[in-house]
């Protein structure tokens, strides 16, 4: 009986996983038009702004389209209302809880406006 209870208790946190990764820092990163004569601190908006783009998926077959990095990168720059991200993080993602999970990018970092 307790054996059985132990295989159980290790099938089921087999089962639950999780992993992220850290891809990389950026100096510079943007998917929009901006004006390079205008990068200095006047033009921050905002500090630490993230971005994700994921992919969710049932029992490993996915949902959602692919996940993008560019669509990341976007996301962070509306949310930072800005053209421009500084001082960029990327990281990868995974979550698995046995029937459901979700993978992706997600870029962290400063967002500046060049275009003010």
């Amino acid at each position: 009986m307790n054996r059985l209870i132990v295989f159980y208790l290790v099938v089921s946190f087999a089962a639950l996983g999780g992993c992220s990764q850290h891809l990389g820092n950026f100096t510079a990163l943007s998917t929009a038009t901006y004006r390079p004569e205008n990068i200095d601190n006047n033009h921050l908006t905002y500090k630490n702004v993230h971005g994700k783009s994921r992919q969710v998926f049932v029992l490993g077959i996915p949902v959602s389209g692919s996940p993008k990095l560019d669509h990341a990168v976007a996301e962070a720059l509306k949310n930072g209302k800005g053209d421009y991200m500084q001082n960029a993080q990327l990281y990868t993602f995974w979550w698995s809880v046995i029937l459901f999970g979700s993978a992706g990018f997600e870029v962290e970092g400063d967002v500046f406006n060049t275009m003010k």
